[in-house]
């Protein structure tokens, strides 16, 4: 999944924008995506929006493992914890903290 990540690296990828990062499919339910590789142009809760050679491809964030170049680095994880867009995770993740701070007993 995301087992070659730090918690910062994980934590920068899921709650701040890949817009204009390169993004490779690298594992998919549907193999015809395997390969694919495109600039990040627009996310939407479910779906990812790659510029693959001047062309536009929805890619469902739930089926696919992908590959993520971002400061020199190659980075693997799994679609599913980009699902949702991102102001969603940030309100999810501020939620959180916030239960996390908390001392319910």
């Amino acid at each position: 999944m995301s087992d070659n990540l730090s918690k910062k690296e994980l934590f920068d990828l899921i709650y701040i924008s890949l817009i204009g990062t390169k993004i490779t499919i690298i594992n998919s339910k549907n193999k015809n995506l395997i390969g694919l590789s495109g600039v990040l142009v627009k996310e939407s809760s479910k779906l990812l929006y790659l510029d693959i050679k001047g062309q536009i491809k929805r890619i469902l964030k739930s089926v696919v493992e992908i590959e993520i170049e971002k400061n020199g680095k190659t980075l693997k994880m799994d679609g599913r914890l980009l699902l949702f867009t991102l102001k969603s995770r940030i309100k999810k993740l501020k939620w959180r903290e916030l239960f996390s701070v908390a001392n319910f007993q």
